[in-house]
């Protein structure tokens, strides 16, 4: 997890270029958020501080990826899929 705000995004960063990867690898990332980081787990973060941990994981799974992958020509596919079949959103992230 890099990034949470607890009740609203459960956060991933992958710092990926989208064309020199294949699809399955894509797909392994969605997989990977949604295994590592499902709502209701137990919070274990040590770099969140003690205030966080032992609560539930709560909010929307985010998938951010640089914003160099707006160009990708794929790029809805890729999007839509993400969120039809994962409910994961996929953010652009300034380089």
């Amino acid at each position: 997890m890099d990034s949470y705000i607890p009740g609203e995004k459960i956060v991933s960063r992958k710092a990926t270029d989208l064309e020199n990867i294949e699809f399955k690898t894509f797909e392994s990332y969605l997989k990977e958020v949604k295994a590592k980081y499902p709502v209701g787990e137990s919070i274990n973060a040590p770099k969140y501080g003690t205030s966080l941990k032992g609560k539930a994981l709560e909010g929307n799974h985010i998938l951010e990826i640089p914003e160099s992958n707006k160009n990708f020509s794929k790029i809805k596919k890729y999007v839509d899929f993400a969120k039809e079949k994962y409910d994961i959103t996929i953010d652009f992230k300034s380089e």
